[in-house]
């Protein structure tokens, strides 16, 4: 197999599952023949920095208008960024990478983070994106049950290719770290609930506070812990304090590992997710999940094997989820070794960067291929 130059074009690389994804898979390519570069169109954000110092060729454009393709091309030539097919993530990207594929003369590959039937685009950037959708070589789905959304959307129901997100064997963490965090989180011997996630509107994180006080309410000792940044910290904040004190909202954590290397469940309380690099993430730490049941949470928390689900914001139910498991430490590890299990034989990165690399080179290859004729 030759080798494959792919660029990946993104708006920028700052917190969110998407950019942990890339940060995840990128550097794992090069085992599978593929050569990634990076190109962010409007600034970088801390992802680009892992993805830099991981090797990886990587470039900002400063593009301060999605009109000005022109400049964006004029940019991707004065580099010298080569590439034989691009990988674009955002509607931004998405526009750029169409013109780009054209005066580069390489095909391009759209990877979708985004279930537009439970988070639709405006009017506008909805038919935006309609207009580009049957342009792509291939769209990835991280999970099937996005898939009619996306042929509802525009995409060609031929070129949807599956992949799921993967993640790799859990960061070891050392005993004192996670000593540290357990007294400072649950200083009484609690059971630790742990939520990871920017604290956007979606992520619903003040159903967490309310579930996590419901929980102590119904009679079991738990605590809250929320890793996540967002203008809405000092809001939830007041809330927990409000509700008993019994979360703590940590605001950024650097080191996610040993925050769940510290915990006993994982949860997420979203009313929109596709395929959570967190709980992925937790599942490597072989913790049983309590989620939400939207988008593809329940291909991570299967029901009654690693974990339980509850409607959106039916607070009571996952307030009983938790509880179930806090009262059962037996349970709690059964699930935890199902969660690991499910992510070492369907969730796994290698299996993730094999795939892409296969979808690339075939990409790639059919377009060389009808150049020649």
């Amino acid at each position: 197999m030759s080798r494959v130059r792919a660029l990946f074009v993104a708006p920028n690389l700052e917190v969110g599952g998407a950019e942990r994804q890339w940060s995840v898979l990128l550097p794992m390519l090069a085992a599978h023949d593929v050569e990634p570069v990076v190109l962010t169109l409007d600034g970088r954000g801390p992802f680009y920095d892992e993805i830099r110092d991981a090797g990886i060729e990587t470039h900002c454009a400063g593009w301060t208008s999605r009109r000005d393709v022109l400049g964006l091309a004029r940019f991707v030539r004065a580099a010298g960024i080569r590439a034989d097919v691009l990988v674009a993530r955002g509607l931004s990207a998405h526009t750029a990478s169409n013109h780009l594929s054209r005066t580069m003369r390489v095909p391009y590959v759209v990877t979708e983070h985004t279930f537009y039937d439970l988070m639709p685009h405006d009017r506008r950037r909805a038919a935006m994106l309609r207009l580009l959708c049957r342009r792509a070589d291939r769209v990835v789905a991280l999970t099937s049950r996005q898939v009619p959304g996306l042929i509802r959307q525009g995409y060609r129901a031929d070129r949807v290719v599956t992949i799921p997100n993967g993640v790799g064997l859990a960061a070891a963490v050392a005993d004192s770290d996670r000593d540290r965090l357990r007294a400072e989180l649950a200083p009484d011997g609690e059971v630790l609930v742990t939520l990871v996630a920017a604290l956007r509107p979606e992520k619903r994180v003040a159903d967490f506070v309310d579930m996590i006080a419901a929980a102590n309410d119904g009679g079991v000792r738990v605590r809250g812990a929320v890793a996540g940044g967002g203008p809405a910290l000092d809001e939830l904040r007041a809330r927990a304090a409000a509700a008993g004190g019994s979360v703590t909202l940590l605001g950024h954590v650097a080191d996610v590992p040993a925050l769940w290397a510290a915990s006993d469940i994982a949860c997420l309380t979203s009313e929109s997710e596709v395929l959570s690099m967190s709980l992925l993430e937790a599942m490597s730490h072989g913790l049983p999940l309590v989620a939400t049941d939207v988008g593809g949470n329940g291909d991570l928390c299967v029901e009654g094997v690693n974990g339980f689900l509850a409607g959106v914001g039916d607070v009571q139910a996952l307030a009983g989820a938790v509880g179930k498991l806090a009262a059962d430490a037996g349970l709690r590890a059964e699930m935890g070794a199902a969660s690991a299990r499910a992510r070492a034989t369907r969730f796994s990165a290698d299996t993730m960067a094999a795939s892409f690399a296969s979808l690339l080179a075939d990409v790639s290859a059919r377009r060389s291929r009808i150049a020649r004729r």
